[in-house]
């Protein structure tokens, strides 16, 4: 939790100490809460530092280990994140699908919050996708100026 707090402060590196002392401390427990908790921390970490292909993997690991176990919380919320880091990384149409299969089977299982997480997230890409760029207005524009006869 530490870890996440500083990510959003911006203290990337401070966040990378917490992450990596949660994870030494998860590893010394068979919680699997703690372990799941502490293996996001550290893929998010990664993420802000950059290195996004290492975070989707370990988020991917989460994901997978978590629906085998039974912690639908955890895989919900690997998925969740995978969602953001594909939308962050030029991946809009796998993270709007990713993030709208989310949104179902949360809902479907009664994790609401998560599921209109994964919702408002991928609204605002589906959203942000029909929204015609200043430069995409003007074609349009002038097609339309063309096609009625006024150019």
């Amino acid at each position: 939790m530490l870890a996440k707090i500083l990510l959003a402060q911006s203290k990337i590196s401070d966040s990378k100490v917490a992450a990596n002392h949660a994870l030494s401390l998860a590893g010394q427990t068979k919680d699997f809460t703690a372990q799941f908790e502490a293996h996001i921390a550290v893929a998010l970490t990664r993420a802000a530092e950059g290195r996004v292909a290492e975070a989707m993997k370990g988020l991917e690991r989460v994901r997978a280990e978590a629906s085998h176990r039974g912690y639908l919380w955890f895989d919900f919320e690997a998925r969740l994140e995978l969602g953001k880091l594909e939308l962050h990384s030029g991946k809009s149409a796998a993270g709007q699908a990713r993030l709208e299969q989310l949104a179902n089977d949360a809902r479907s299982k009664g994790f609401i919050l998560i599921a209109s997480q994964a919702d408002n997230l991928a609204r605002a890409v589906k959203q942000a996708r029909q929204t015609p760029t200043p430069r995409e207005a003007v074609a349009n524009a002038v097609f339309s100026a063309v096609r009625s006869g006024c150019l």
